[in-house]
């Protein structure tokens, strides 16, 4: 049975997150995880370092690209992309996000 991790916050989500990108994708792969999702809330800061772990030590495992959002104080969704226009689409989301609470 293969096992993916979907909703796993690095130390770019500020008091969330804990581990690194790198040590994340490291432990999945110790693990067997079939795949991990970085969801960092309100980013894709843990992404590029994630895939660079990836590719550096040739690790079989496959990188979902997430993240997650507050909708209101009480209810928070975890966006995952399945393909570069999804991808797209959830960086103009972060970007308004982020224009929007300023």
């Amino acid at each position: 049975m293969s096992y993916a991790e979907l909703f796993c916050q690095s130390n770019f989500s500020f008091l969330t997150g804990a581990s690194h990108a790198e040590e994340l994708v490291l432990q999945a792969a110790f693990y067997r995880y079939h795949a991990i999702a970085i969801t960092d809330e309100c980013s894709v800061a843990g992404v590029v370092k994630a895939h660079a772990t990836i590719e550096q030590h040739k690790l079989d495992i496959k990188q979902i690209v997430g993240s997650m959002f507050w909708l209101n104080e009480e209810c928070q969704i975890v966006l995952l992309c399945p393909c570069r226009k999804a991808y797209a689409e959830m960086c103009r989301i972060i970007t308004n996000a982020k224009r929007r609470s300023e």
